[in-house]
């Protein structure tokens, strides 16, 4: 099988969109590695993929200290 990279910016709508697609080739036998941020890892091996992360990513809990501050 094939072994396919996915590069995305951290927002909520580049990301969940590729979750099923995602999923599908991994159900499919596909090796995907998932390049983005912290913040999106627990969806992206939840859908089957290897999570690369940006360097300097960040955590949920640290984006939202500084959404409120």
């Amino acid at each position: 099988m094939s072994t396919v990279a996915f590069l995305n910016i951290a927002m909520h709508g580049r990301v969940n969109p590729t979750l099923p697609v995602v999923a599908e080739l991994v159900r499919r036998g596909h090796t995907v590695t998932y390049h983005t941020s912290l913040a999106f890892r627990e969806e992206i091996e939840a859908a089957g993929a290897t999570a690369c992360l940006y360097p300097g990513a960040i955590s949920r809990s640290r984006i939202r200290r500084r959404r409120s501050r």
